[in-house]
């Protein structure tokens, strides 16, 4: 079996209908390329300060980019990975950092809400704190599909191996 995946790279900033346009122009040229799998990158929807998230973000299933992936898979019959979306967590001002994979029906095959958070602190001038913002998730999640089981990852999880081996034995 020859699976045919599109990698969307783009640029996101603080406008999600900027984003979501800028996805789907990009996701349409996998599909007429015959991509029947489809990976957007992490904060495709929305890229700017975790505290700007919490105000664009909605309760999961709801918000505008779960929306967009459902339509588009089921417009084109594909899988797609949406790289992340912020969905607002139980914890006020925080929000999850999630990826969700999309059959071809639309359906939610899975959710993963990123594990590992990236906190880094080098002397004086640089500090960033994603745990400050962001909730983090508590399972790995892999899912079986017609091409095989799929493990969703985020970013900085890819820096611990034993998500990988779990991911593995699942």
């Amino acid at each position: 079996m020859v699976v045919r995946i599109a990698l969307i790279q783009m640029n996101s900033g603080r406008d999600v209908a900027e984003n979501l346009a800028k996805a789907e122009e990009r996701m349409e040229a996998g599909v007429q390329r015959g991509a029947t799998w489809l990976a957007l990158p992490e904060n495709f929807s929305f890229l700017g300060e975790e505290t700007e998230a919490w105000g664009i973000a909605a309760p999961y299933p709801e918000g505008a980019g779960v929306a967009f992936l459902q339509g588009f898979a089921r417009r084109h019959r594909v899988h797609i990975v949406g790289g992340s979306l912020p969905f607002r967590s139980d914890r006020p001002g925080k929000v999850t950092n999630t990826s969700l994979l999309i059959g071809p029906d639309g359906g939610v095959l899975a959710r993963y809400d990123k594990i590992h958070l990236f906190d880094v602190a080098i002397g004086d001038r640089v500090h960033y704190e994603e745990s400050a913002r962001v909730e983090p998730g508590g399972e790995p999640v892999c899912v079986a599909t017609p091409i095989g089981p799929v493990g969703l990852s985020i970013c900085y999880d890819l820096r611990f191996p034993e998500l990988y081996r779990e991911l593995v034995r699942r």
